[in-house]
């Protein structure tokens, strides 16, 4: 029986075994082959730099079909989503990849580092290139494409995907309206990846809007900050921050957090945005972050949710160093959560209670009382023992929560809590149908440990002044 030579037949055994190793590793193709051109005053095409960031967001999209990347600028996504297209359709038969960039300009400097890229691939690896256009590449050997568009009000209309990429898509004007063309493309089981930084012109972009609701909406998300990218120190940091005329825009660009970069211009919020940055907050955690400590005194505040999304929510402080020590907030059933605060009140001793008065707080109140509860606050004027919040008491209470916030007299180690007041308008209400309940919670929290003598006791609260 004959045998074949690989050698003596012509076949590169190299190349096939490079072509192997890159189409099993998306990683390995853009570690070994990827070329990228280096920004102003760079050195011209170098190579892709192999940034644990990068390895991270390449991750994502192999383990995701739906993707967003919120980022600081120039951390080298743009050069990854290239490379990403690029052996795509190098190794994925028909695959047929659409990028929507803010314009015409933007979308044709994307595919011109696509076509650098696959410029720059070996023979062995690079796909015969079949129409070269200033908005379009094809792979005829692969019947694979790579369109680019701009983000105009029909983009997509007609066209099919089956990996989408919208690269700054916080600057798309018909984001959503983009983005219900494609869906019945991604739907069919196409990916979607939409990278962005953050713009702090409208807080309500599409972009944003989707960013929050993750998970709910099925997505994956990664967030890049500024000192991701290896060589960015402390100094460069103040150095490119002095270049700002505005440091809310400067926080967009280049956010250290998620929440900084989420949050508003600093005129459109109640809170003071850079003391709430600094508070020392910790991975989200429902319950006791502090636990009861002998000879401290406690207080707490407790916002019930009646029906629709709203949740409940309460805070208990420790009075003496303004430490939030507890906090829970969660939907659902009254009873359940009633049940829950008990238990953890009962934890730092059954600390004064401000309870919000409304219907559900009554519902709470009585509820609180069957389990044994005694020490709510009694407001003499109303002759209550619930905290009611009304024209004159809401400001009140939030200028004083505004004024412990700025000064530092309050340390909230909540990252849920302070997401909530960092997006908090002078209008004193949460914007565009999200949650202020845990601000609520948090200044009638306040309010009792401003308002209740540290000897102890009932409080008289007139509603004007304090006491």
């Amino acid at each position: 029986m004959a045998t074949t030579n690989i050698e003596e037949s012509g076949v590169d055994l190299e190349a096939l075994i490079e072509n192997k190793a890159s189409m099993m590793s998306a990683w390995y193709f853009m570690v070994k082959y990827g070329k990228v051109l280096s920004p102003p005053p760079g050195i011209g095409v170098e190579d892709f730099q192999p940034w644990p960031h990068l390895r991270a967001a390449l991750d994502l999209f192999l383990e995701n079909r739906l993707v967003l990347l919120g980022k600081a600028r120039q951390v080298g996504i743009s050069w990854l989503l290239a490379l990403y297209a690029l052996w795509t359709v190098t190794y994925k038969k028909g695959a047929a990849v659409l990028i929507l960039s803010k314009g015409q300009v933007e979308a044709a400097e994307l595919l011109s580092r696509i076509r650098l890229a696959w410029r720059e691939l070996p023979p062995g690896l690079r796909q015969t290139l079949g129409a070269d256009q200033a908005m379009m590449l094809t792979f005829p050997d692969n019947d694979a494409k790579i369109r680019v568009l701009p983000a105009t009000q029909d983009a997509g209309v007609g066209e099919t995907a089956t990996l989408v990429i919208c690269d700054e898509w916080d600057l798309h004007p018909y984001a959503a309206g983009n983005y219900a063309i494609l869906k019945p493309t991604i739907d069919a089981g196409g990916q979607f990846i939409g990278a962005s930084a953050f713009y702090k012109g409208n807080m309500e972009t599409f972009f944003k809007q989707m960013w929050r609701s993750v998970p709910e909406n099925g997505f994956a998300k990664l967030f890049l900050p500024w000192n991701v990218r290896p060589g960015r120190t402390q100094g460069w940091y103040n150095e490119v921050k002095r270049t700002f005329l505005s440091i809310d825009q400067f926080l967009g660009q280049y956010p250290t957090t998620e929440a900084e970069a989420l949050m508003p211009p600093q005129e459109d919020t109640f809170f003071d945005g850079k003391a709430l940055l600094s508070m020392p907050v910790l991975p989200a955690k429902q319950g006791v972050i502090k636990p009861k400590q002998v000879g401290r005194r406690y207080c707490a505040g407790w916002d019930p949710a009646g029906e629709g999304p709203a949740r409940h929510s309460l805070h208990i402080l420790d009075c003496g160093s303004g430490e939030v020590v507890a906090h829970i907030a969660e939907s659902g059933p009254i009873e359940l959560f009633t049940q829950k605060g008990f238990n953890l009140l009962a934890s730092y001793g059954s600390p004064l209670l401000g309870l919000e008065e409304n219907g559900a707080g009554l519902a709470t109140r009585k509820l609180l009382e069957a389990l044994g509860y005694t020490r709510f606050y009694y407001s003499d004027k109303a002759r209550s023992r619930m905290w009611l919040t009304n024209t004159l008491t809401r400001p009140h209470m939030l200028i004083n929560l505004a004024i412990a916030v700025r000064e530092g007299a309050v340390v909230i180690y909540d990252q849920e809590t302070v997401k909530e007041m960092l997006e908090f308008t002078r209008e004193m209400k949460a914007p565009g149908g999200r949650h202020d309940d845990r601000v609520f919670s948090l200044a009638i929290t306040w309010q009792m440990r401003n308002e209740v003598p540290r000897h102890g006791g009932m409080v008289v609260f007139s509603g004007t002044e304090r006491q």
